[in-house]
């Protein structure tokens, strides 16, 4: 193939991978969180536009959200008797120009970050409207903010704001692809980076550690197929305004003063920025913390030395290949109570370049919660502001439950005392949205975060509108554990307690019904989720547990007349121990961990056999 043909055809691939579906663009919102600041009004009628100043490229998006331009411009209306027509001088464009065209001081937007945006009337409304922003990223939030605020009823369009102030609470809002497990496809890497864009996550990992490239073969140049790949993504991460950073986690085998093994690092992330892709991460999580090699043991007193020889060589050379190149460190310690108590992390803090990110996951490697005071006492000792490694909703310690509950227990205002959040997902990409879509929220904006409603808008947002009450319910029943301290309900098991003690005592012809009314309720719910649900690639990812969770309440509805009171027909042995056969037979049930509930019921199943089985 030419090379001409070529470059056409991946033009092609690359124009079709930035383009989303038309479903995808109507399932998500742009920002699943309110702005910083907003001055609401009740409805206002906007006056005609006149647009003063407003970049060519915008100009139809904004007549798209306020109206097409008046002719007259406020001069008189040939053959009317109207003396002016009211209209509203509109101005949009990049801060430290529109301020000075607009007489409007915005000088202060710029300790608010390149993503910061206002939205202001001057003079009330018909006057003049100030979109203002930092940066075109921070412009494309100021329009979708405005567009939030403007109605239009088919006769006119009104207004609900005065003035609005946006902005991110964290400058890193990212995802990482860091599991264990089966990494994701390209395709659906994309339709995670459309996500992430739509939801203004701006910040993808690439770190899948069952690709042999990145971990166990890292020595390995990256095959024509896996470059392809890199390309397509990077060219959709730019589209959607997101940092594509490439992650390689050398730590298993690297000998950290060989030269033969620095130069195979440095060739291939000098691979990668040959791209276009400039954000690197050396990962060294999950390996020995002590030095391996009997060279290295002669040359550095530590590994905590011998990974600040390394990080800080790499850093020098990235800079030198590439002067916009960044790192970022993932140490081999990343979580602990005491991080004062560590040589390790304190030799880090001190040896590593100011400008390079460090990885920490907080007290524990998922930690339930993180506050400011967690990250102010680790900053001290990496003498910079961490960069936090979320593990959630991560599954892959625990693969037969999904996480689909909303971002818990992130202190608001963590923002002063970090550099951001990186949430690493499931190996199930759609089911992780749910989570992801809460956590966008918060890192967006921090102090208005309420679990709740974010997690009742992504339900609806991923899920479809028809599958929400149904998708709740499952989500409850499917998730449950540190992640989600407060997510499942204990109905379930207050039940069966019940039903054992009223059933020592003789009565227990009411626990067993609300028990199989509560059971049946939960079949109908999957049902229903099933049949309502219009994201078929979520559903696709729920159905393993969907029937488990199925089958394992149809069991558990047989087990509940055994327990009746009476003769010996409830009671058969070859019944009860049918109870267990099936069970045993039923796909998944071997795994060790799983869903609250199933495992809640499995346990009841099996304690019926045992004890009706033999009277």
């Amino acid at each position: 193939m030419s090379v001409l043909k070529y470059n056409v055809l991946a033009l092609f691939i690359l124009l079709g991978a930035s383009l989303p579906s038309a479903a995808a663009a109507e399932r998500y919102r742009f920002i699943p969180a309110a702005p910083q600041q907003v001055e609401l009004t009740s409805p206002v009628p906007l006056a005609e536009p006149v647009y003063r100043v407003v970049p060519p490229a915008l100009r139809a998006r904004v007549a798209g959200i306020l109206g097409l331009e008046s002719p007259f411009k406020g001069s008189d209306v040939p053959g009317n008797n109207r003396k002016s027509i009211q209209t509203t001088e509109v101005f949009v464009g990049l801060s430290d120009k529109i301020g000075k065209v607009a007489g409007l001081d915005l000088k202060g937007m710029s300790r608010l970050g390149p993503e910061a945006c206002v939205v202001t009337f001057l003079d009330g409304n018909p006057s003049r409207l100030v979109v203002a922003a930092n940066s075109d990223y921070g412009l494309s939030v100021a329009l979708q903010r405005l567009d939030e605020y403007v109605d239009d009823n088919g006769i006119g369009r009104t207004i609900r704001i005065s003035r609005l102030l946006d902005y991110p609470s964290f400058p890193i809002r990212g995802v990482i692809e860091g599991f264990y497990g089966r990494p994701w496809s390209e395709r659906e890497r994309l339709d995670m980076l459309r996500f992430m864009g739509q939801t203004r996550l701006n910040y993808y990992f690439w770190a899948p550690k069952a690709v042999p490239s990145h971990r166990d073969e890292w020595r390995r140049p990256h095959s024509s197929e896996e470059m392809d790949s890199f390309r397509i993504l990077l060219a959709e991460s730019q589209s959607q305004g997101i940092h594509f950073v490439y992650g390689i986690a050398p730590g298993k085998s690297i000998r950290y003063g060989s030269r033969e093994d620095y130069n195979a690092l440095l060739a291939k992330v000098e691979s990668i920025l040959e791209l276009g892709i400039t954000d690197i991460a050396l990962l060294m999580d999950d390996i020995s913390q002590d030095l391996k090699n009997e060279d290295d043991k002669k040359l550095f007193r530590s590994l905590g030395e011998a990974q600040v020889a390394l990080t800080g060589r790499l850093s020098s050379d990235l800079k030198r290949m590439n002067s916009q190149a960044r790192l970022f460190f993932c140490p081999t310690k990343y979580f602990g109570e005491e991080p004062e108590k560590s040589d390790y992390l304190r030799t880090i803090g001190k040896g590593l370049p100011a400008n390079v990110d460090i990885f920490w996951t907080g007290v524990r490697v998922y930690s339930p919660s993180i506050t400011q005071a967690d990250a102010v006492r680790i900053g001290n000792v990496l003498e910079r502001k961490p960069l936090y490694w979320d593990n959630f909703p991560v599954n892959d310690y625990i693969t037969s439950r999904l996480h689909l509950g909303p971002l818990f227990r992130r202190q608001g205002g963590l923002e002063h005392s970090t550099r951001g959040l990186v949430m690493n997902a499931m190996n199930q990409p759609e089911a992780s949205k749910i989570a992801l879509y809460t956590a966008a929220s918060y890192l967006w904006n921090s102090k208005g975060y309420s679990a709740d409603q974010a997690w009742q808008t992504a339900l609806e947002e991923i899920g479809g509108t028809e599958a929400l009450p149904f998708l709740e319910e499952i989500a409850v029943r499917l998730s449950g554990s540190a992640h989600w301290p407060e997510g499942y309900s204990r109905d379930l098991s207050a039940r069966l307690d019940r039903l054992r003690t009223d059933h020592s005592a003789g009565n227990a012809e009411q626990a067993i019904f609300e028990t199989d009314a509560w059971l049946a309720h939960l079949l109908r719910a999957s049902a229903k989720l099933r049949q309502n649900i219009d994201n078929r690639q979520l559903l696709e990812e729920l159905t393993p547990l969907l029937d488990r969770l199925d089958n394992t309440a149809r069991l558990c509805r047989q087990a509940l007349p055994f327990y009746l009171p009476g003769g010996k027909e409830n009671r058969k042995p070859a019944a009860a121990a049918q109870l267990k056969t099936d069970l045993d037979s039923a796909p998944g049930t071997g795994s060790l961990l799983t869903c609250p509930d199933i495992k809640t019921m499995e346990a009841f199943i099996k304690e019926t056999a045992a004890r009706f089985a033999n009277p």
